[in-house]
């Protein structure tokens, strides 16, 4: 019976729509979570250089924080290059 079902054609076409919303729900959520995420960096981008801006302390401890953080490039924008 199941197989008299697959071939049915419009089976096929409620099947291949079903897989369709599918793929673009995912696509969808990761752009809204890549985008989340970039929101995300670019806060801690700025509440870090605010920080480093208005304390003498955290200015000679950021560059360890980065480590913390795992933002291993920051780095490369460091003062020490």
């Amino acid at each position: 019976m199941s197989g008299e079902l697959y071939h049915n054609v419009s089976y096929k076409d409620w099947l291949k729509e079903i897989k369709e919303r599918i793929r673009t729900s995912r696509g969808k959520a990761a752009l809204a979570a890549n985008a989340e995420l970039i929101v995300l960096y670019w806060d801690l981008g700025k509440i870090i250089n605010e920080k480093s801006n208005n304390s003498r302390i955290f200015t000679k401890r950021h560059n360890s924080s980065y480590w913390y953080f795992g933002l291993s490039a920051y780095k490369a924008f460091s003062g020490r290059v």
